[in-house]
Parts: C-alpha cells; structure tokens; sequence
C-alpha cells in the first residue's frame, strides 16, 4: 500500500454501497497521461471507495464527467486477469464545473469545494473518452 493523489474525471455516475455498516460510495477515475513512444494519450483507470459522511456528501454532487483530485491509500488488485489500482480516498476535492454545465444536487456553487478536507483547485480537462476496465 502507499499513498497517491491522482486527478481526472469520473467515468460514470458514483454508486452507493454499505460495508460492515458504514456507507461508502465508488467510482472510477479515469487519469489521462501521454504516451511518447506511441505518442498517443492514455488513459490510467482507477478505482476509488470513499465512507462514511464523505461519501454521504459526495453522493449529491458528483456524477460522470466530474472533474475531482482523490488523495488517500492506494493498492494494485486484479479483476479477470487485468491488474487495475484501488484507492481508498481520505480527501476528494472538486476541481470544476460538471460536463455541459449541468449541476446536481442542493447547493450548485460547491464546485470548485473540497468536501472531504483538502485544499480546493480550479484545474479543467477534457472528459475521458475511454470506458473504465471494470
């Protein structure tokens, strides 16, 4: 395990679970980077679990295309056959408006806001066109 701080955009809308009591919400980041032998861009998918009232908050905001930086612990896992990365986010921060300007839930001026403790951001990129491996 180690700590990670990655950026990029949800893939699809967050889903809701419950382990062992706790709410925990997952989603799947998709971290855009540059291939320079193919020259090409790539997209790193990762999934990300965060719990508790976080997640709670988090469920009204964030939806497919959200911009977000997740910091927290990662690790590698392998679902048939392909390795991808977890990571189990202590701190989820906004960094921008939604894809097409739509905004969900009670309070559209939050983006931008970081929920989950952190420093806030304003970095913009495109969507990932590539869908999650999982």
């Amino acid at each position: 395990m180690m700590a990670l701080t990655i950026g990029g955009r949800l893939g699809a809308d967050p889903t809701m679970g419950n382990a062992g009591g706790t709410q925990v919400l997952n989603f799947s980041v998709a971290v855009d980077g540059w291939d320079p032998k193919a020259r090409e861009k790539i997209s790193t998918w990762v999934r990300v679990a965060i719990f508790g009232k976080r997640a709670e908050s988090l469920q009204t905001i964030l939806e497919k295309g959200s911009s977000v930086m997740c910091a927290g612990v990662a690790r590698l896992s392998e679902y048939k056959g392909k390795q991808y990365l977890e990571l189990t986010a202590t701190d989820v921060t906004l960094m921008g408006g939604k894809p097409g300007g739509s905004e969900r839930g009670p309070n559209p001026s939050r983006s931008g806001h970081n929920l989950a403790g952190g420093s806030t951001g304003t970095r913009r990129s495109e969507p990932a066109e590539d869908e999650p491996p999982f």
